[in-house]
C-alpha cells in the first residue's frame, strides 16, 4: 500500500486475510520528484506480493503522480505480475492543469487494473454512497460474485440521481475546481508553516513535529480543536505519519477559511 492513504483501506485488506505493507510514497515524491520509483518499491515487494494499491489524486497528501511516475509504477506492476487498485476518487480535482491520468489507459494494464471512481467527490453526493469499478468484463463478473454477499444493490433513485450530473459534469466541474484551487491559493498565501502545495484534492498535509513547542503531539491536536480548527491525526494515514496533520479547506468559506488559517498560525508558531 502506497502511503499516505486512505485510512479504511488498511482494515478492508486485514479483514480479506491479506497482510498490509505500507510503502511512504506520495511525500518522498514531493521531496524526491525523480525518484526511481521502480528502485524505490523494488525495496518493500515479498515473494507473497500480489497486490499494489494505488491513489492519485492522493487523499490526504494532495500530490498527483505524473506520466513519467505512473509509467514506472506501471512497469513495476507487470514486472513482478501484480493487480493493481487504481484509487482515482479525486479524478477531475486536480490544480494548476496538471492533468488526471488513469494508469489502466496504459500499455497492458486494464487487465490487471481495477479502477475506482465515486460520486462523493468531485460530484459532491457523499450520501448516496455511490460508485463504480472500470475493469475487464471478467474482473467484474467475480466482483459482482463477491459483492451479491456484501451489498445486494446501490437504491435505483440514487442511480437515477446521478444521470444528469454525469451527462453535464463538463459544465459544471471547472467551475468547482476552480473554486476549490482558489481556496488552496489562499492557503499557499496565508498558511506560514512548511507544507507541501497541494496539486489536487482538498487537503493539505504536514509533519508538526518542528511546531509542537514542549507540547506532545496530541496537545497539539487538542490546542488546534480547542481553538476551533478542526484537523485529521497523520497516524490514521499510515504508520510513518504519527506526527502528520491532515486540513482539510474546502469546508468552509474564504473568510472563514482565512480566520482558520490565521488561528493554525497562532497555534503553531505562536504568531
Amino acid at each position: 500500500m502506497l502511503t499516505p492513504a486512505w485510512p479504511f483501506f488498511f482494515g478492508m485488506v486485514r479483514v480479506a486475510g491479506g497482510n498490509v505493507i505500507e510503502i511512504p510514497f506520495y511525500t518522498v515524491l514531493f521531496e524526491q520528484p525523480e525518484l526511481d520509483v521502480r528502485d524505490y518499491l523494488k525495496k518493500f515487494i515479498t515473494p507473497k506480493t500480489v497486490m499494489l494499491y494505488l491513489n492519485t489524486p492522493n487523499n490526504p497528501s494532495g500530490k498527483v503522480l505524473t506520466r513519467p511516475q505512473l509509467e514506472q509504477v506501471a512497469e513495476f506492476a507487470r514486472e513482478h505480475n501484480l493487480w493493481l487498485i487504481s484509487d482515482e476518487a479525486y479524478d477531475g480535482l486536480t490544480f494548476d492543469e496538471v492533468p488526471h491520468i488513469s494508469i489502466a489507459s496504459f500499455p497492458n494494464m486494464f487487465d490487471r487494473t481495477l479502477s475506482v471512481f465515486t460520486f462523493s467527490k468531485s460530484f459532491m453526493f457523499a450520501g448516496l454512497r455511490l460508485g463504480y469499478v472500470v475493469a475487464d468484463e471478467s474482473v467484474v463478473k467475480n466482483l459482482n460474485k463477491i459483492m451479491v454477499h456484501e451489498l445486494y444493490s446501490p437504491s435505483t433513485p440514487a442511480q437515477y440521481m446521478m444521470v444528469e450530473p454525469v451527462k453535464t459534469h463538463h459544465r459544471w466541474l471547472p467551475a468547482v475546481r476552480q473554486t476549490y484551487q482558489n481556496l488552496r491559493n489562499l492557503v499557499v498565501q496565508h498558511l506560514k508553516i512548511d507544507f507541501w502545495k497541494p496539486e489536487g484534492t482538498y487537503f493539505v498535509f504536514f509533519p508538526a513535529n518542528k511546531y509542537l513547542q514542549s507540547r506532545s503531539y496530541w496537545q497539539l491536536i487538542e490546542a488546534c480543536l480547542d481553538n476551533g480548527v478542526s484537523v485529521a491525526p497523520g497516524d490514521s494515514f499510515g504508520k510513518d505519519f504519527t506526527e502528520y496533520i491532515r486540513l482539510c479547506f474546502t469546508g468552509e468559506p474564504k473568510d472563514r477559511l482565512v480566520e482558520g488559517i490565521q488561528r493554525l498560525n497562532q497555534i503553531m508558531l505562536g504568531d
